[in-house]
């Protein structure tokens, strides 16, 4: 029996319609993000789907952002696309801070730092609950852990999967319990705010 195929204009009205709802995403990110550029390259790559969601992204550059939609994952339009959205919020607060591709350092700190504050960003301006923004009640410990990580740190086991500790996301809950630390204790400051300061700077408004 031969294999029936999609119809090749599926795949083209998909990805049309991705880049469609990304752009007007992106524009509603940059009227709270002022220093983002008017416009900004969306390339889609399913590569970066984050396992167990619809979406995920990739900052390469100051002029694009990289983002991945899986219209089959198990779950309702609406929730797919406000996946989508937050990844697109996510990576356009990456643009704002200059943390992309081409410029990121593999420092523990700033990489957790610059995550926790576009996950924060994300979860305030989206309304997302990712699994990368939920810290443990440990969480002061893992934050001590990174602060002693050596430069040359396995970014791999932090930054997403630690198979031997079966922690996930490490850096990511890390920062985004610095950020919302800093924010708490700082009620004048919005999320936005933050997008121009040093990591270093974020960390000392938190106060740990």
């Amino acid at each position: 029996m031969p294999t029936l195929m999609p119809d090749p204009k599926i795949y083209d009205q998909l990805e049309s319609y991705v880049h469609d709802r990304c752009s007007e995403w992106f524009q509603e990110a940059r009227k709270r993000l002022p220093q983002l550029p008017d416009t900004i390259t969306i390339n889609i790559d399913t590569s970066w789907i984050v396992p167990g969601t619809a979406s995920g992204g990739f900052t390469p550059s100051s002029s694009a952002i990289t983002v991945a939609y899986d219209p089959f994952f198990k779950t309702s339009l609406e929730a797919k696309e406000k996946s989508l959205k937050a990844s697109v919020f996510h990576e356009s607060f990456h643009v704002a801070q200059g943390f992309t591709g081409e410029q990121r350092t593999a420092a523990p700190l700033t990489e957790a730092v610059q995550e926790g504050a576009a996950t924060v960003f994300e979860m305030l301006r989206v309304g997302t609950r990712p699994d990368w923004g939920n810290y443990p009640v440990s969480i002061n410990e893992w934050f001590q852990e990174v602060m002693q990580l050596p430069l040359d740190y396995d970014r791999t086991k932090w930054k997403f999967y630690d198979p031997v500790g079966d922690r996930k996301w490490v850096l990511y809950r890390v920062g985004t319990y610095i950020v919302s630390t800093a924010l708490q204790k700082n009620a004048h400051l919005s999320i936005e705010s933050l997008a121009t300061k040093q990591p270093e700077e974020i960390l000392q408004l938190s106060g740990l």
